[in-house]
C-alpha cells in the first residue's frame, strides 16, 4: 500500500514538474528531464510506506486493527461462551416459600 501511494504521488509530482518546464528549457535540459523520475520516486516511494506505516500503527495503537481476523478456536470459544451465558440467564430458579 505504501509503495503504491509513493508510486502514485512521484508520478503526479513529476507531471506537475515536467508540465512546468517549457519546451525550450526541455529541450536544453534534456538530462534533467531523464534524472527527474529518480530524484522524485525514491525519497517519496519511502516516504510513502512511512506514511502507511504511521497510519497502520497509528490504528493499531487505538486497538482499531480492521486487518486482523479471529481464527475458528477463537470464534468457537467466544460462541461456547455466549451460549453458557445465555444459558444461565434462562435458568429457573426454586424459591420455596413458607
Amino acid at each position: 500500500m505504501g509503495n503504491t501511494l509513493g508510486f502514485i504521488l512521484s508520478a503526479v509530482i513529476y507531471l506537475v514538474v515536467v508540465s512546468g518546464l517549457q519546451e525550450q528549457e526541455l529541450s536544453n535540459q534534456i538530462y534533467l528531464f531523464m534524472l527527474l523520475p529518480t530524484l522524485i520516486a525514491y525519497p517519496v516511494t519511502i516516504g510513502g510506506m512511512g506514511v502507511w506505516e504511521a497510519i497502520y500503527y497509528k490504528l493499531f495503537e487505538w486497538g482499531n486493527n480492521s486487518f486482523y481476523l479471529q481464527s475458528l478456536a477463537e470464534l468457537s470459544k467466544k460462541r461456547q461462551e455466549e451460549l453458557e451465558q445465555e444459558a444461565k440467564n434462562q435458568e429457573e430458579v426454586n424459591v420455596e416459600t413458607k
